[in-house]
């Protein structure tokens, strides 16, 4: 990540991936496979729209067409929020290679997600030289907002969805 902004398109990709994963682990019809493509699929697009609206805003502030380097500058900057969907999609490929199960690659891909905004209060906390108690704070609060979002995608689903994370607290038999 070169920029605040592409930090903050990391942290985008991030959340995006994870309730992706969420939202598709429900639905028996997707596979592993099929979870990883559209995961990364969904990603691409994103971003393209990010690139587009962010290029476009550029141009109209700039109130001039834009150099090749401020475009390509723009892409690779928010390249990172497709960057952040890898480990969610490396994860389900893997498993269609039968290294886990379905439940466990939903659940280390969610739980990488998670656990990835958890690491980036931790660093931005030690960042700003929080006390312990603060430091803290802000993690959980990451946390916390890093579980709602993920959550949320069951308020959408319908009647015919399980429970929010029904499924990745089951038991699972190896």
């Amino acid at each position: 990540m070169r920029t605040r902004r592409g930090l903050a398109d990391w942290i985008y990709g991030t959340v995006l991936a994870t309730s992706l994963v969420a939202a598709f682990s429900e639905d028996e019809d997707y596979d592993e496979v099929a979870i990883a493509i559209a995961v990364f699929v969904t990603s691409l697009v994103f971003w393209l729209a990010h690139v587009h609206a962010e290029l476009f805003a550029e141009r109209y502030a700039a109130k001039r067409p834009l150099e090749r380097s401020e475009i390509v500058s723009r892409v690779l900057d928010q390249w990172s929020m497709v960057s952040a969907a890898f480990p969610a999609v490396i994860i389900m490929l893997l498993a269609a290679l039968g290294l886990f199960s379905r439940i466990w690659a939903e659940r280390l891909a969610i739980g990488f997600g998670v656990g990835a905004l958890i690491a980036l209060g931790l660093a931005i906390g030690r960042r700003e030289r929080l006390s312990s108690a603060r430091l803290i704070g802000v993690t959980a609060l990451n946390a916390f907002f890093g579980v709602v979002l993920v959550g949320s995608r069951s308020w959408f689903t319908g009647p015919h969805r399980t429970p929010i994370g029904s499924k990745l607290f089951e038991p699972v038999r190896l």
